[in-house]
């Protein structure tokens, strides 16, 4: 039977980039407090630091959206 996996929110991804990249905490450390598998994390530093826009991808405040933006996201 397959494993059903949980998707991470953006939020939480960018959280646990940003926890990392202090210095303050292991691979393991974070993956027992936000339980989610070293690896994952591991990984996901990895595509963080061969991005280019770094700056996005740790700031932990919510993008501001244009009324007009989110009513065509919608008619998406």
């Amino acid at each position: 039977m397959r494993k059903m996996y949980q998707r991470t929110s953006k939020e939480k991804k960018n959280e646990i980039i940003s926890a990392y990249l202090t210095g303050d905490n292991s691979y393991e450390e974070l993956s027992d407090y936000y339980k989610v598998d070293a690896s994952t994390i591991r990984c996901w530093i990895s595509r963080y630091r061969h991005s280019g826009n770094r700056e996005k991808a740790v700031s932990l405040q919510p993008e501001q959206q244009t009324p007009e933006y989110m009513a065509r996201k919608k008619k998406e």
